[in-house]
């Protein structure tokens, strides 16, 4: 079985594209990763991963008995971390703070946020991701989970400087600077979950308990924050240079597969991690228990068997893509996601002038997230 060790090589992690087509070609859509475990590539092959009970969380080592007080203690307590029964509790947890209620009785604040951010864009150039996308879902999940939207940006930016950290060549000089905005992000957690407001984070922390409470809620605002900003910007990265008939996205069944696609598209989580709890048999194959198992979202989001010309923008096709994972470990924030993009194209194509790209030379990057960076828009 071959080794997929391609992310290595110089320019995967701009364009990992290429990459993915070579192993389709091979056929190869289950691979070896570096450290004797398994990459996951295809897409039927990441639905059968990804559904499956035995493959679960990816512990990370335990702390000294010490006050949560930086990154690490933020991804420890993150829910990709836990498994079994923790995993379950905690996940319950998070989806009674997160209900479909309170996600949709937060749409009208979400349509003031988008618009005012959006309206920074008329009659000058500002850029997609730090001027637009950072900033509402910083506001709009900062106002949901309880933390207020007056320092909406200096959240914004202690998230950024985090995610740059997580990146796979990190800035040694911003490591300083990462530690104390996840010591931020802890703090601030703890505050609101002290507070006597009523809000997701604090029913969140009084299901997971008080010493879980705090970084896992602060694992979950950097989650969603870096997430959501990344997925919009790449979504609306993709309906600005491939979406020919900007108009039809005013009718909402066929924006809905226009996101579809372009989060296919964009991906903004090229993969995750996850470990066998257990021996399992998946499919045709034996999974020894503590295997890692590497699952390439973005390569499955470009499956031929599955996505016919994948590189093209189609939207209505049969099959959905898998921007957000799959399973008992995917994003528990995609509901808050799709509602804040429904919103952002309906206010950036169809009330008012068209956003349009302002720039030729702009790239891919990335953080905790796969975004667009040096994009510059416009709308006038």
């Amino acid at each position: 079985m071959r080794v997929f060790d391609d992310f290595t090589l110089p320019g995967f992690w701009q364009d990992p594209f290429p990459a993915f087509k070579r192993s389709f070609l091979n056929g190869d859509r289950v691979q070896r990763s570096p450290d004797g475990g398994l990459a996951i590539l295809g897409h039927r092959a990441l639905r059968a991963f990804g559904m499956h009970a035995a493959v679960d969380g990816t512990p990370m080592p335990d702390a000294p008995d010490e006050p949560c007080r930086n990154g690490d203690d933020i991804l420890r307590h993150g829910l990709f971390t836990q498994t079994g029964f923790e995993h379950r509790r905690l996940r319950k947890a998070v989806l009674a703070g997160l209900n479909n209620a309170a996600v949709t009785g937060f749409a009208p604040d979400a349509r003031s946020v988008i618009d005012r951010w959006v309206a920074v864009a008329r009659d000058r150039h500002v850029d997609l991701f730090h001027d637009i996308c950072l900033p509402i879902a910083t506001e709009c999940w900062g106002a949901f989970a309880g933390y207020g939207s007056q320092d909406a940006a200096s959240l914004g930016e202690q998230v950024d400087v985090f995610s740059r950290q997580l990146s796979f060549a990190p800035d040694a000089a911003d490591a300083t600077a990462a530690d104390c905005a996840a010591a931020e992000l802890l703090r601030r957690s703890a505050e609101v979950i002290g507070s006597d407001r009523e809000c997701p984070a604090r029913r969140i922390a009084s299901v997971a308990g008080a010493a879980q409470g705090a970084p896992l809620v602060a694992s979950l605002l950097f989650d969603a924050i870096d997430t959501a900003a990344a997925g919009l910007a790449g979504m609306l990265t993709v309906l600005l240079l491939e979406e020919t008939d900007k108009l039809a996205l005013a009718d909402p069944s066929y924006r809905e597969l226009a996101i579809e696609e372009a989060l296919r598209l964009a991906t903004p989580t090229l993969f995750t991690v996850r470990q066998a709890r257990v021996e399992a048999q998946i499919g045709d194959r034996s999974v020894a228990e503590g295997t890692l198992v590497w699952m390439w979202w973005s390569a499955g989001n470009r499956d031929p068997d599955v996505f016919p010309q994948p590189a093209l923008y189609r939207p209505g096709r049969s099959d959905r893509g898998l921007p957000f994972g799959i399973g008992a470990h995917s994003c528990v924030g995609h509901g808050w996601t799709k509602q804040l993009a429904h919103l952002l194209v309906e206010i950036a194509f169809c009330d008012g002038p068209a956003l349009s790209p302002r720039s030729e030379h702009w790239t891919w990057a990335i953080g905790g997230a796969r975004r667009p960076v040096g994009l510059m828009v416009s709308q006038d």
